[in-house]
């Protein structure tokens, strides 16, 4: 194993570098390009479902989607862009369906325990969301247009200019859909769902400029959606809205300062949020209405340093939040920094990497754990190798549960968790040129301490430090390539294993003592097959996600389900311009399931799209 001794800024890695270089030990995922390239309309939840065992919780197409990994809640994962965390401060987490992944290169997956990397929150796991800029003479205009089931639209333009100086590149995107499915009620009658329409609009601008030695960048990104909120199937139909509107913009400064990989790396960003809920009665006057506003600005220094086979690198981030909502009788805000050294050695004579990775945060009113890891991988045997981490992590408390009225509890603890984990990964085929064979297996454990929990108090809710939850599971993945001629077909899938229970009594006759989690799976499975030949490309994408237990004394559940998805997509190229045509069928098995309890999903549907873009001086 070789650490590379030169930073190449022809294609300038902004957030994914550390993922790979400080993850030692830990298993590090990236959803398949094919899979990013056949689904460029779908959002993150959707695209995480198809190319990974996470457990998206959605309540239906277009509805809130959230991200349960490794037995976890979506407050324990961290959803990154161009590494700064878009976990929103009220709720602690952000909504999947917010985010559409046609403007990204890179979706990296990270299981496990990332703390001491990234900060609070990152408990179950952190997802990466990245687009880097590559210093080529290019210039590149693509448009794409879709239509689906259910009154479903989208239209994306991308733009790109690039030479050996500059890169810009300009995307803007809009997509709406009635999302008037049919579906059968509790009396076998079939009924179309209810105000569930939204319209989502989003603009995203990088620009980067290379000088001799260094990269100055400037990322934003606007995205604003509204829609309707479908009450579930046994409440009365409401008129119910919700607005929300995102600004995000950083600016980076990457500075090489000698030919040995030794670099500064300077970054700030700024994320300006609002979200409204409004519900009206049958005379379209509105009788709940809530508002919030948040900002945070956030700014990190970082210093890498390579000396042989060591590659050591300290940082300071420092972090502002600010809140206003009548929901928190007024403005709120809270100040946070920290300090971070992680630290990588390559043992070349037996082919291992070890790391230790350590960070303290500071935060306002808190005392925050010390959080380390510690990692090691590398070769077992020639076609074997190992990884073993472990690490300590933390999650502070949100705007809501600290300052919401009424329950809002401002004497609430960070939780506290350790994680391990330990993987073998199987490649007895490295030297074929035309058959890949790569097989992962993980086990992992998480003990997640002082968990945050609302409890019933009068007649609110209040959130409370009672929970002692033990996460722990088996993951299991194959990934399979074989390429001839003109032929290309590959085979990759997934299996996981997650109890998730709670160890510690939160009253003395408590019913979800030793229960498994509400809405986490014991077991899901997903595969993807492709072919493609001549310019056409075939795949299908298949998902089991076992039953669920939808109270906390396990005593009712959902039972499972299948959904499979075919693409096809046939390619034409004429000189410097191409011409994309696809075909989807969305669960192809017309499959009756629901993934949150009283919410139904469309049943079999299709979607058409048509991409043409076009190279010109």
């Amino acid at each position: 194993m070789q650490v590379d001794t030169v930073l190449t800024l022809e294609g300038v890695e902004v957030s994914s570098a550390r993922i790979r270089e400080n993850t030692t030990g830990q298993k590090v995922m990236l959803i398949d390009s094919l899979l990013l390239k056949n689904h460029e309309s779908s959002n993150l939840g959707e695209i995480l479902a198809k190319g990974s065992g996470i457990q998206i919780k959605s309540y239906n197409s277009g509805g809130l989607s959230s991200i349960s990994f490794r037995g976890t809640s979506a407050q324990h994962t961290g959803i990154y862009w161009q590494g700064f965390n878009l976990n929103q401060m009220n709720t602690g987490m952000i909504d999947l369906s917010l985010i559409p992944v046609s403007g990204f290169d890179r979706v990296d997956v990270l299981p496990g325990g990332g703390s001491s990397l990234f900060g609070s929150g990152n408990i179950g796991g952190s997802i990466h969301l990245s687009s880097e800029p590559v210093f080529e003479k290019e210039k590149l205009v693509s448009a794409c247009a879709a239509a689906g089931s259910f009154g479903e639209y989208e239209a994306t333009v991308a733009n790109i200019i690039a030479d050996e100086k500059w890169f810009s590149k300009t995307l803007i995107n809009y997509a709406q859909a009635e999302n008037d499915f049919e579906y059968t009620d509790f009396r076998g009658q079939t009924q179309h769902l209810e105000n569930n329409a939204y319209s989502r609009f989003g603009a995203m601008q990088d620009l980067y400029r290379k000088f001799r030695r260094s990269v100055l960048g400037v990322s934003i990104w606007y995205i604003s959606m509204d829609r309707e909120i479908t009450p579930s199937m046994v409440e009365v139909p409401r008129d119910i809205d919700q607005f929300d509107l995102s600004f995000r913009g950083m600016i980076s400064y990457l500075l090489d300062l000698n030919d040995k990989g030794n670099r500064l790396d300077i970054k700030s960003g700024y994320f300006d949020e609002e979200y409204r809920y409004e519900e009206k009665n049958t005379e379209g006057l509105p009788v709940i209405e809530t508002q919030i506003k948040t900002r945070k600005s956030q700014t990190e220094a970082s210093l890498r340093l390579v000396m042989n086979n060591q590659i050591l690198k300290t940082g300071l981030i420092g972090i502002g939040e600010f809140g206003e909502s009548e929901s928190w009788n007024g403005d709120v805000s809270r100040l946070r920094g920290g300090a971070y050294m992680l630290y990588t050695l390559d043992i070349p004579s037996i082919r291992w990497r070890t790391s230790v990775n350590l960070r303290q945060e500071i935060v306002e009113g808190y005392t925050i754990p010390f959080t380390p890891s510690i990692g090691a991988e590398g070769a077992i045997l020639k076609w074997l190798s190992g990884k073993m981490n472990f690490s300590r992590n933390f999650r502070i408390p949100t705007f809501n549960e600290l300052f919401w009225v009424p329950g809002g509890n401002p004497e609430l603890k960070p939780e506290d968790s350790w994680n391990g984990e330990s993987s073998l990964i199987f490649e007895p085929l490295k030297s074929s040129k035309v058959l890949t064979l790569k097989a992962t297996g993980t086990v992992y454990s998480s003990w997640v301490h002082d968990w945050v929990l609302w409890v019933p108090v009068s007649t609110w809710s209040e959130p409370r430090n009672i929970q002692d939850v033990w996460a722990r599971g088996v993951e299991s993945e194959l990934r399979a390539q074989w390429e001839y001629r003109k032929m290309m077909a590959g085979i990759s899938g997934g299996y996981t294993f997650a109890k998730s229970t709670v160890e510690e009594k939160s009253l003395e006759n408590d019913a979800s003592y030793h229960k498994q989690l509400i809405y986490v799976p014991l077991h899901t499975f997903f595969a993807n097959v492709n072919l493609q030949y001549r310019g056409f490309s075939l795949s299908y994408n298949h998902r089991f996600n076992g039953m669920v237990y939808t109270t906390s004394d396990n005593l009712e559940s959902l039972p499972g389900f299948q959904v499979g998805e075919f693409n096809l997509v046939k390619t034409f190229i004429f000189g410097k311009s191409k011409l994309r045509l696809q075909a989807d069928i969305k669960n192809v098995w017309d499959e009756d399931y629901q993934v949150v309890q009283n919410y139904p999903n469309p049943g079999r549907n299709f979607k058409i799209s048509v991409k043409y873009e076009i190279r010109y001086q």
